[in-house]
């Protein structure tokens, strides 16, 4: 007797998606699309606010990147897109189209796309490293055990 098995090419748990090839980049694109729906409703909602202002709300709705810390396994072009996406976002939040990303970021004292993915990747890892819980804590033992050999 033939008996079909039903598999799915991807899901979303937790907010996060996962593919049944382990990739990142679904992830990657729903990170992407967060933030411009994120800094669309910033633009509808507080265009006219100070700079100030504006700089706090980005901050606070536009850089809270959910999992940037597990992303391992992705196309260089699809990190480079989110790249794009996160200098698109800052530009047309508080410029327009005429300045150049360095002096933008630097004018508004926001960090390089560079610099943000390390510092969520780090506090990733400090989180993960400065845990308490057993089941972490036996899975860091396995992976330090891996990375030594």
């Amino acid at each position: 007797m033939w008996h079909s098995t039903l598999s799915t090419i991807k899901f979303c748990y937790l907010g996060h998606i996962l593919k049944n090839n382990s990739r990142d980049d679904g992830d990657i694109q729903r990170e992407m699309c967060n933030m411009f729906i994120r800094t669309n409703m910033l633009i509808r909602r507080f265009s006219r606010c100070s700079a100030k202002v504006k700089l706090g709300l980005f901050t606070s709705y536009c850089l809270c990147l959910y999992g940037v810390g597990l992303w391992s396994n992705y196309a260089a072009s699809t990190l480079l897109k989110f790249k794009y996406c996160y200098h698109k976002c800052i530009e047309i939040f508080f410029f327009d189209k005429s300045h150049s990303i360095t002096s933008v970021l630097l004018d508004v004292k926001l960090p390089s796309y560079n610099t943000l993915i390390h510092n969520c990747r780090y506090r990733h890892h400090m989180q993960l490293s400065t845990s308490i819980n057993v089941v972490v804590s036996n899975i860091r033992q396995v992976y330090d055990n891996l990375l030594c050999s």
